[in-house]
């Protein structure tokens, strides 16, 4: 094609090249040329697609070139595009043909300063954040005496027997309950969210502890999952998130009601120590016996005045019961005088409520309400005959009008075979054709030998 072209430019001739075709040679050229690139640029005029593809633009200072990111290779990504984000990505260069557009076709993609997970991270804490699941109002107080506490962590390592020691020495009469789990791996976030919610559907212990022991960023990955952090934010039981060392925070950390440095720490605030509660009972026995002592002591010298001023305690005591006695005779005096008035004023509204009772209206009524009940009835059972005079004449109606009764009749419905259209005349059927007859019982399968008009 270009070299006949050429020729036809040597000889002097004019020959054109299509839209089409320059732009094929464009893409064609551009392709070979660069092969496989990496570009740096500003994300803008993102725009995510129905179907999922990314499409944009990266840009710098001066420049722009549009990029797309297809479904498959957003979904390895692992965080999320917006514009302003910059990245370094791995492309190959082409042309859109129905635009004439040039873009970059790519297929890896890293934010430029920080790496993809520690960015996905980012964005996960600050939608998170957003929802309020991070908010220090809507974490709950952790139970004081727990009857039992749920543990999810992995049965392989130290941490689940640390817990297990401190929660003995510490408060022995609390239940455990280990709900084994991987911490570490792919499915490791499935399985702890998964965990936390069947402890939920139990409904038997009183606080969750969720723990692991320390280690990289890696090993601790299944702690910062979306799934762990609303598991954790949808639980009814109070939990406590050990995870790692103290330096060591994840999302689980942000969203557990309590946050424990260590596994055993987490074991300490879950309990509350049996020897301090002893020491704590016994010195309040020792305070409220002292109290009772030097209460009697002041009542004792108080008795002991009164025999000092000749004042005898026991007629002091009669003269206040007597004392007693008169206000008691007094106050039943007067309720038996109101009990009176009371008595009297209902005597009163009987006696008027009788005069003008209801009982001769009533009697009217009920005797009005017998003779609307016989007409009701009578009424009732002529619409009933009405209407079922009215279904037996449809019915006959429908019967006379119904197709089998036609066909009761001797008639028959035909129909072609097998598309089973209906024939209305015997053009409709030619010779060799199979015809389908409907009869009242039955049908029959013929085969026409002869069309009569």
């Amino acid at each position: 094609m270009m070299a006949s072209r050429a020729t036809a430019r040597a000889t002097g001739s004019f020959a054109a090249y299509t839209v089409s075709e320059l732009t094929s040679l464009i893409r064609a050229s551009l392709e070979s040329a660069f092969g496989t690139i990496w570009v740096e640029g500003e994300i803008s005029n993102f725009r995510l697609a129905p179907s999922g593809h990314t499409y944009l633009t990266l840009k710098d200072e001066v420049s722009g070139i549009r990029a797309v990111v297809f479904r498959g290779v957003g979904k390895r990504l692992g965080f999320c595009l917006e514009n302003g984000l910059r990245v370094v990505c791995r492309g190959r260069l082409t042309v859109y043909e129905p635009r004439g557009d040039y873009q970059i076709i790519i297929d890896a993609l890293e934010p430029k300063g920080i790496g993809a997970r520690q960015l996905a991270l980012e964005q996960l804490k600050a939608r998170l954040a957003d929802e309020g699941l991070f908010d220090t109002a809507r974490k709950r107080a952790l139970p004081s005496f727990p009857q039992q506490i749920g543990v999810v962590t992995s049965i392989a390592g130290a941490v689940v027997w640390d817990i297990i020691k401190v929660v003995h020495r510490r408060f022995p009469l609390a239940d455990i309950l280990i709900f084994p789990v991987t911490v570490q791996g792919q499915l490791a976030g499935r399985d702890i969210a998964r965990m936390i919610r069947e402890l939920n559907t139990q409904r038997t212990s009183d606080v969750l502890i969720v723990a692991r022991g320390g280690g990289s960023a890696e090993d601790l990955r299944a702690f910062n999952e979306e799934q762990v952090a609303r598991a954790i934010y949808q639980s009814r039981v109070p939990v406590i998130s050990a995870v790692g060392h103290e330096i060591d925070y994840t999302v689980a950390d942000l969203v557990a009601d309590y946050r424990a440095s260590t596994p055993s720490a987490a074991a300490e605030a879950a309990t509350p120590a049996l020897t301090e509660l002893v020491n704590r009972l016994q010195s309040n026995h020792t305070r409220l016996a002292h109290s009772f002592s030097r209460l009697l002591q002041q009542w004792w010298a108080k008795v002991e005045a009164l025999n000092v001023a000749g004042l005898d305690p026991q007629a002091v005591l009669q003269r206040y019961l007597q004392r007693v006695d008169e206000l008691e005779t007094r106050i039943g005096v007067c309720v038996m005088r109101n009990i009176d008035r009371v008595k009297e004023h209902v005597l009163g509204l009987c006696q008027g409520l009788g005069y003008c009772g209801p009982t001769k209206h009533t009697v009217r009524l009920v005797e009005r309400v017998s003779h609307l009940t016989l007409r009701q009835d009578k009424q009732i059972v002529s619409f009933l005959e009405t209407k079922s005079r009215a279904v037996e004449s449809a019915g006959a109606r429908l019967h006379a009008l119904s197709p089998l009764a036609v066909l009761e009749r001797g008639y028959a419905i035909a129909r072609h075979w097998p598309s089973l259209k209906l024939l209305r005349a015997a053009t409709d059927a030619r010779v060799h054709d199979r015809v389908q007859l409907q009869l009242f019982n039955g049908c029959l399968l013929c085969k026409v030998q002869e069309v009569q008009q």
